[in-house]
């Protein structure tokens, strides 16, 4: 420690060693070889990689890799209530999909300017009567999740009262200790 106080009063009235030769500067500090220097470095960045992979490690799951595309492919546990869909709910994302799956059938060039101009022509031809069916689309479906919705809930309450109805002991086990 001392060495290193040495090494910094002697900076302060003068740089020695310029600033960018760190392993020249860390040999005069530490009164170490550069051999040693370079030992330190290779040591310090395994410790480094180790620390990253057992965060990487804490982060992620059991699961080997798992990116989210695969994520959103594997079923959803069954919950009992529907899926929902959040493009069936917003007309905003339902043009967006027309205006997407429009350009995608008719884009036979793929440079950008035609890509614009069959934005610009989807856009001109938009009318009102599809904007308002998609807003009817989207009151449709929200009556439907509504009924489906209130159709679960009546058999969640029925199913929780039957579980409140059902005796915890059993006919079978109480007869058979009687009967022995």
């Amino acid at each position: 420690m001392l060495r290193v106080i040495q090494f910094v009063r002697s900076e302060k009235y003068g740089i020695k060693i310029p600033l960018n030769n760190v392993n020249d500067r860390l040999c005069a500090m530490l009164g170490v070889s550069s051999r040693s220097i370079d030992n330190l470095k290779k040591e310090l960045k395994e410790i480094e990689t180790s620390q990253e992979e057992s965060s990487r490690r804490r982060l992620r799951s059991g699961s080997s890799t798992c990116t989210t595309d695969e994520t959103m492919e594997q079923p959803e546990p069954v919950s009992g209530r529907p899926k929902i869909n959040l493009s069936d709910f917003d007309p905003i994302e339902m043009c967006w999909a027309e205006l997407k799956n429009s350009v995608q059938n008719q884009n036979t060039t793929f440079q950008l300017k035609d890509v614009e101009k069959l934005v610009w022509n989807w856009l001109y031809n938009c009318d009102s009567t599809f904007i308002s069916s998609c807003i009817d689309h989207v009151h449709v479906y929200e009556k439907n999740f509504k009924k489906a919705d209130q159709f679960i809930e009546e058999i969640e309450d029925e199913l929780n009262d039957d579980d409140d109805n059902i005796d915890n002991d059993s006919d079978l086990t109480g007869d058979e200790d009687e009967d022995q």
